[in-house]
């Protein structure tokens, strides 16, 4: 199944060069990025696999996939898990947004573990105009 999608990409909801622009520009600004995904169908090393491909893998600090911790979102273990990671970089869990797309586990989980959260529905609002805001 790898091998198929990885000959497969999806993709991108934006450009590349939309996504690098704001990536490199939030990390200018001295945010820290990350992915914490709920992974099913597809295992969170394929999607490192993927992210390579687009090479845009470098401008995330740390990925959290739930296949690769045993635990998934809205858990607050997952989410004591990006905060740890977080607090590694010097992220105070203040300063911690999370942005999903699913009002249940993105929303909800971040919500019990007490972090600040963005919901983005992908018809209603653009993602990288969230991105462009906080820059």
């Amino acid at each position: 199944l790898e091998i198929i999608f990885l000959k497969n990409l999806p993709k991108t909801m934006y450009e590349i060069d939309v996504l690098v622009k704001c990536f490199k520009e939030l990390k200018l600004k001295g945010y820290s990025l990350n992915i914490s995904s709920n992974t099913a169908f597809i295992k969170g090393k394929t999607l490192i696999k993927v992210l390579e491909s687009l090479q845009i893998k470098k401008y995330f600090d740390f990925f959290i996939f739930s296949d690769e911790i045993k635990l998934s979102k809205p858990s607050i273990k997952f989410f004591d898990c990006l905060i740890s990671n977080c607090k590694k970089l010097d992220v105070d869990r203040n300063n911690i947004t999370h942005i999903g797309d699913s009002l249940e586990a993105d929303i909800f989980g971040a919500q019990q573990s007490k972090i600040k959260s963005i919901h983005v529905k992908k018809d209603e609002f653009k993602l990288v105009n969230l991105l462009g805001e906080l820059q």
